[in-house]
């Protein structure tokens, strides 16, 4: 954030804040993984893994053997891909200081880093996913879908197209209003891909890929684009938290 504030008045401030910000959350990620991976080789065998622990409760005289899971959760992963994306920030950067063209490096940069992260983010979305289906287990996955009725399943998946035809309409709303010019079939497209990765990463963060490829489509600055990501996404959680309420409500009533 200092870099990006202070970028083009004080430009030694804002290279040194991008380079240390890269090397301290590098070290501190680094760091991190080779204390616990240590410290859980001595207690539970692994960084990452699962089985059963033995677990003394105060007051009993055996232990009781639990069936446990254990790894690094959200913060953890977050911090890797902040760490990639500022060792890809920081290779731009200095790749733009040693041409010594800002003006036109400026526009290139941008897309280059469209580019590269339209390359790993796709890596990174299927290492999340992965890593999720490990941490849950393959087994607990498909005895909990067996469970499901396939009739439940026909109707969700019947329901899917209505609800981003309809998300969509929506988008286009706030498009309009911000005067960004996009056709239907074009921002549907665009919202897809932010819709898959937005369903292989936790808290759907994936979903603001579609950001890279509105810019290349549109070419509107980054900040309005993920303004209007934001608003769409805030306008979308609002809808379901009404519904929410109003589906209460009437449970109270029947209660």
């Amino acid at each position: 954030m200092i870099h990006l504030i202070v970028e083009k008045t004080y430009k030694r401030i804002s290279s040194g804040a991008l380079y240390g910000g890269t090397v301290l959350i590098s070290a501190m990620v680094l760091l991190f993984y080779i204390v616990f991976n240590e410290l859980t080789k001595v207690g539970i065998g692994s960084f990452i893994g699962s089985g059963d622990i033995g677990i003394n409760i105060p007051g009993e005289s055996s232990d009781i053997i639990a069936s446990s899971t254990w790894g690094p959760t959200i913060g953890f992963i977050l911090c890797i891909v902040s760490m990639i994306l500022l060792i890809i920030s920081s290779y731009l950067h200095i790749k733009k200081r040693l041409i010594g063209r800002q003006k036109t490096m400026k526009k290139t940069n941008k897309k280059n880093i469209s580019k590269i992260l339209k390359r790993f983010m796709p890596i990174i979305g299927i290492l999340l996913l992965a890593y999720l289906i490990l941490s849950i287990g393959t087994d607990e996955i498909a005895s909990t879908f067996l469970k499901i009725s396939p009739v439940y399943i026909l109707i969700a998946a019947s329901l899917t197209l209505p609800r981003v035809l309809i998300r969509n309409y929506g988008w286009q709303l706030i498009l309009r209003k911000q005067k960004i010019n996009v056709s239907f079939f074009k921002s549907l497209k665009i919202f897809l891909i932010g819709y898959f990765y937005g369903s292989i990463t936790p808290g759907y963060i994936g979903q603001f890929m579609r950001i890279p490829y509105l810019k290349d489509e549109t070419g509107e600055p980054v900040g309005k684009l993920f303004v209007n990501s934001i608003v769409e996404e805030a306008v979308h959680t609002m809808s379901l938290y009404i519904m929410m309420i109003v589906g209460a409500f009437f449970q109270m009533l029947k209660v």
